[in-house]
């Protein structure tokens, strides 16, 4: 029986032995590649902005009418700056660096841009010698450039100063620590590993939204947005969105002042003003604010549709949207909508085209310009909206469009080939005047 009872006592002593191992934390990890933060101090980042000689187009885009110029968004880069004054012969003359920047606006002499978490306000008197004045720190938290790719975010630290780039390396962390998404809006979801799945999944929403610049509406203004901006303005006003939130600034003095904030219930996109009237092109719809108190936008109505992009212009009682599916855009169909708005707070849709790739688009005196991307730019006479197929005026097949300013005759067109200029003085019989084409090397 002695070595029975030898043996009992060697499996107790290993049971204990493993038991107590047992009692340690065992922590599951997971590798995989992550996009680093890059960071400037805010010293540094406040340094950034200068303008310089001029630089090629490479990836243009939103753009902004004023005066003889012709303001050209390089994504995330800066603006360029072109002399338009003959359209037939414009000169690209400089280049503003603003890191982070998507969209503008100007008021005067001054133009308001958006550098990453920033709100910048810069001297224009001389554009080719575009100066900052002022700016407004934080404005937009939590914004940061793309990751134009499928890694997650990982090692986000506000002390460090301003996020301005990505780095890719392999990490290793918790099997289901936080990490998060970047993407053309910013730093947008939080995502976590699932063992269920093991697959990464979306266990929150969105965090923030990259913030741009919109103009207002083109009718006898020599300062003109395209219909894809984001911020607009309106007397002493400065409207920013960001997402879901609208930002509104007081813009009467040299130092913009934020006033307020409010939420737009839904995904903003694009601003539009026609008269005391503002359209919030948004995801999910088009909302309609009145502007009677220009600190305090009040909401009068909305008119939904299927959840996709949505920019917006109106002239008269009509306004006109593109809805565009696919990618963030959402699933459905894409097209272009008339919306009856004789009565702002019962919007009333009276025709919608169904289309295969429609971006921004244009009006000018019953003429609608409409950019429908690789499908070329489409002229219609929108005197009777509920019949446009019936009154379509030119097809530009050849060029690809993503938004357009008609003003005075001339039609301004960004697309991923450059800027291109059009005289639509007779309107049977458009007429191309100039190109400044991309380069697909520059920048």
């Amino acid at each position: 029986m002695k070595p029975i009872k030898t043996g009992f006592h060697l499996i107790a002593i290993a049971l204990l032995f493993f038991t107590g191992s047992c009692s340690d934390k065992v922590k599951d990890t997971i590798t995989y590649t992550a996009n680093i933060p890059v960071y400037l101090t805010r010293t540094d980042f406040v340094k950034t902005i200068q303008t310089g000689a001029f630089q090629a187009l490479a990836n243009p885009g939103k753009i902004y009418l004023h005066g003889n110029y012709i303001f050209i968004n390089e994504l995330y880069k800066g603006i360029h700056v072109i002399d338009n004054t003959t359209p037939a012969n414009p000169k690209n003359v400089a280049f503003i660096n603003i890191p982070g920047n998507v969209d503008i606006a100007v008021r005067g002499n001054t133009l308001y841009a958006d550098s990453f978490t920033d709100l910048v306000a810069l001297d224009i008197t001389d554009p080719t010698k575009a100066a900052e004045v002022s700016r407004v720190e934080d404005a937009f938290p939590n914004v940061m450039p793309p990751t134009n790719n499928n890694f997650p975010v990982t090692g986000l630290d506000a002390t460090q100063g301003i996020v301005v780039g990505w780095t890719q390396k392999k990490v290793t962390e918790d099997y289901n620590a936080p990490v998060y998404w970047v993407g053309p809006m910013g730093l947008s979801t939080a995502t976590y590993y699932s063992k269920d799945n093991s697959s990464w999944s979306t266990a929150a929403s969105a965090i923030s939204g990259q913030s741009a610049i919109a103009g207002t509406g083109n009718s006898g203004q020599s300062a003109v947005a395209g219909s894809m901006a984001r911020f607009a303005v309106y007397n002493d006003m400065l409207y920013a969105l960001t997402n879901s939130q609208m930002k509104i600034f007081s813009i009467a003095n040299t130092q913009p002042v934020l006033l307020n904030s409010q939420w737009t219930s839904w995904q903003a996109q694009t601003l539009f003003i026609s008269g005391q009237l503002m359209f919030a092109g948004t995801r999910q719809g088009l909302i309609i604010f009145n502007l009677s108190n220009p600190s305090i936008p009040t909401q009068v109505s909305s008119f939904s549709h299927a959840y996709s992009c949505d920019p917006v212009v109106v002239e008269g009682n009509y306004a006109y949207y593109t809805m565009l599916s696919g990618n963030s855009c959402g699933q459905s169909s894409s097209g272009l909508g008339i919306v009856d708005i004789s009565d702002p707070t019962k919007p009333v849709e009276i025709n919608f085209i169904a289309m295969t790739s429609p971006y921004g688009l244009g009006i000018d005196n019953k003429r609608l310009f409409l950019c429908n991307g690789y499908n070329g730019l489409v002229v219609y006479n929108v005197a009777n909206p509920a019949a446009i197929l019936a009154n379509q005026l030119a097809n530009f097949n050849n060029i690809q469009a993503y938004d357009v300013i008609p003003y005075n005759n001339i039609l301004i067109v960004i697309g991923k080939g450059g800027l291109m200029q059009y005289d639509y003085t007779d309107i049977t019989n458009i007429k191309l005047l100039s190109t400044i084409t991309t380069s697909p090397k520059a920048m």
